[in-house]
């Protein structure tokens, strides 16, 4: 997962001039191990927010198609793309390359005739800007991302971190374990195979009302971990 450097000036600001390697080597040795630093956005070019302002989906295919009208800004500022996910709406503001655009890997965006319509620009995910590996659904934008400018400025793309570990993943990891620690405890003291004497009592619930407050613990946190997901609260949703 790569993690732009702007995303976590956000959470801790550091001093200029901000050395991508230290910052990577402190966060390997707090165990958020970094598999590299990546300079990333200077091969994206003409890629802009838009909002989306009309879909229409199309029937007689064997997968979604959805012709969307989508704007940038301005009078004459709307244009009509093919999209084949189906993870945004109508009023989601997105990517877009404008024809003419460049992309990772010397992809270059152009005008095009597909399904029976002509397609001006694209809609775009995240592993199309390089940003992650997914190809599921559109990244979708935050709604205060600033209609009709510039991705790569937006999103401060210079310098990201590629993570081998993400922190909600761990986070995750290490709550489920303690959670079926938990279970086991309750159940061994219910069926009376370990005394109640000597186990702190944080750990011991008959009635597993200790176990429930857990779950409640692990949602909150999780959901404090998603919220805090690297690219500046940029999400791609799940396409289904």
């Amino acid at each position: 997962m790569l993690v732009p450097l702007s995303w976590l000036l956000e959470y801790a600001p550091l001093r200029e001039p901000i050395d991508g390697g230290e910052v990577a080597r402190r966060l390997t040795a707090v165990g958020l191990e970094i598999e590299g630093i990546e300079q990333v956005g200077h091969d994206v070019s003409s890629v802009v927010i838009a909002r989306v302002v009309e879909i229409e989906e199309l029937s007689g295919f064997k997968k979604p198609v959805r012709y969307c009208r989508v704007t940038t800004g301005g009078p004459d500022a709307e244009r009509q793309v093919i999209c084949g996910a189906v993870n945004f709406a109508v009023g989601d503001l997105v990517p877009l390359a404008l024809p003419g655009a460049s992309l990772p890997g010397g992809f270059e965006i152009g005008v095009s005739k597909r399904y029976g319509r002509v397609s001006d620009g694209m809609i775009c995910s995240a592993a199309e800007l390089a940003l992650g590996d997914d190809h599921s659904g559109i990244l979708v934008l935050p709604p205060h991302a600033p209609l009709g400018a510039a991705f790569v400025a937006y999103a401060g793309l210079r310098v990201a971190l590629r993570c081998r570990d993400p922190f909600g993943k761990r986070l995750a990891a290490g709550l489920t374990t303690l959670i079926c620690g938990q279970a086991l405890i309750n159940l061994s003291v219910v069926l009376g195979m370990v005394p109640t004497k000597g186990i702190p009592l944080p750990f011991v619930s008959y009635g597993g009302s200790s176990l429930i407050v857990m779950l409640l613990g692990t949602g909150v946190l999780l959901n404090i971990s998603q919220q805090a997901s690297p690219a500046g609260g940029i999400s791609s949703r799940p396409a289904k």
